[in-house]
């Protein structure tokens, strides 16, 4: 009975669960003009052992250009050692169609050296597989790796190398790292120490769809070279902390880092991950656009950069507050909703944080006091958006228009307070008038008071009625 070292690595893994994913079409291939040699059946005879059920070389012409393989009863592939010349994705023997359901661990005993630069799709679609160890591969001359562990929905872990045995998986030569393990929804966190990311320039999408992650140990990864790191991370439902205080993002394409990682907590970031790129953390769901920088707070997230370059920090923590928490000493308490007119704009704006209020008044608003009383946390969100093409800013309790603002070009910039319910006690209307003369900001306004309201009919605004609910600032 033929175990593979693959046993050692799999016993010391944590089993844990998660949930399937949809499978992403396949990388492009790339042709090499190489075959797949014979493949042998055989039946199986005693039970409770072990048999060898499928076998075969991969390369052609005599040792050491082709290494044997070989598939038991029980879905363990064992690769043997060579020196070949890389395949399609398709003709790798464990993705061929009545093979690739067998497979559930895959392991390189020896050495397989891959002699040409492109492993794209390796692994990739296997509905079974669940334990990969890949230490025997040596990749040192590889240069495209893109989507090599991708889509796997039943992958729990995957040996690259560790200190007991490093192995011979490398990167040294790696430029493509695109999807390398998107879509692996059970995947735990993977060891990178052995990753020599130095001439990588693609690692968008590396980890999307992760969803059983919490965090990575990206100070292994040099990020020089890299221009695109879009989607990295996006959709890792369980990420919860990241360090980056070490990560060059000074050339990098990084719209949709984060998108939707809605448990993503905390950020760290360095001298070279600041700036712009923390405003990607605005994208995580459900949203949230209140952080706080090494504890002081809470800022809208696109201030924690103004901040950071106030203070001179050029490394420190960003720190996601939830509502719930913004007054969780006194659950009960109200918000002062602070109220702000564009005088170059005609806009007027409305905030409870007090940064974004000075801020802005620093820019020269001017503030109008408080325009009422908001909770810290209700089921009536009030969502923001902003069109970046005319500076407008734009208040609804509306999912749906808020959805069809989005697909119209506006920016979500998530919750911007909450209202209160109609048969609340001691509730009041906001009323919401649009001005059709407006040609930029200042189309809607919002406001608690009738004679207001009234006020902006007469003159040629139109009243679109009670917008939400909410307390008297008295």
């Amino acid at each position: 009975m033929r175990k593979g070292k693959w046993l050692t690595g799999l016993m010391a893994m944590s089993m844990l669960a998660g949930q399937t994913a949809p499978v992403l079409a396949a990388e492009e291939q790339f042709q090499t003009g190489q075959d797949v040699s014979e493949q042998t059946d055989f039946n199986l005879s005693a039970e409770n052992e072990t048999k060898i059920v499928k076998e075969g070389v991969i390369g052609k012409g005599a040792d050491p250009a082709q290494a044997k393989w070989t598939l038991d009863d029980h879905g363990t592939m064992v690769i043997g050692s060579g020196t070949i010349e890389a395949l399609n994705q398709k003709d790798w023997p464990w993705q061929k169609a009545d093979i690739k359901p067998l497979v559930k661990t895959i392991t390189f005993e020896g050495k397989l050296t891959i002699i040409t630069d492109i492993l794209s799709g390796m692994f990739a679609e296997m509905p079974n597989l669940y334990y990969l160890d890949v230490t025997g591969l040596d990749t040192k001359k590889v240069m495209n790796f893109e989507g090599m562990f991708a889509n796997n929905p039943q992958l729990l872990g995957i040996n690259l190398g560790n200190l007991s045995d490093p192995g011979y998986f490398r990167t040294d030569n790696a430029k493509y790292m695109g999807s390398l393990f998107a879509y692996c929804p059970r995947l735990d966190s993977p060891y990178l120490a052995y990753f020599n990311t130095s001439r990588v320039v693609d690692m968008s999408s590396m980890f999307e769809g992760c969803s059983n992650i919490t965090t990575v140990d990206v100070s292994y990864l040099d990020t020089s070279h890299v221009k695109k790191m879009n989607n990295i991370f996006s959709y890792c439902d369980n990420l919860t902390e990241l360090d980056f205080s070490k990560i060059d993002m000074s050339n990098v394409f990084y719209s949709s880092m984060f998108k939707d990682d809605g448990n993503l907590r905390t950020y760290k970031f360095g001298p070279k991950s600041k700036g712009d790129v923390i405003h990607a953390l605005d994208e995580v769901d459900p949203y949230c656009t209140y952080w706080l920088l090494d504890g002081e707070g809470p800022y809208p997230v696109q201030y924690v950069s103004y901040y950071a370059d106030k203070w001179k920090k050029d490394y420190g923590t960003v720190t996601r507050v939830w509502y719930d928490s913004l007054n969780s000493a006194n659950p009960n308490s109200l918000l002062s909703l602070h109220r702000l007119y564009n005088p170059n704009s005609g806009e007027h704006f409305y905030t409870f944080a007090q940064e974004e209020k000075d801020h802005l008044v620093s820019l020269g608003w001017k503030y109008e006091d408080v325009a009422w009383k908001t909770p810290g946390n209700s089921e009536h969100p009030i969502y923001r958006l902003y069109n970046p093409n005319t500076g407008d800013h734009h208040f609804t309790a509306n999912e749906n228009e808020r959805q069809y603002l989005i697909n119209a070009g506006w920016n979500n910039e998530g919750i911007g307070f909450f209202a209160h319910s109609e048969n609340e006690e001691g509730s009041i209307a906001i009323y919401r008038q649009y001005n059709p003369k407006a040609k930029g900001a200042g189309s809607h306004h919002y406001t608690a008071d009738e004679k207001e309201r009234d006020y902006l009919v007469s003159i040629g605004w139109k009243d679109e009625g009670i917008a939400w609910f909410a307390k008297s600032r008295d």
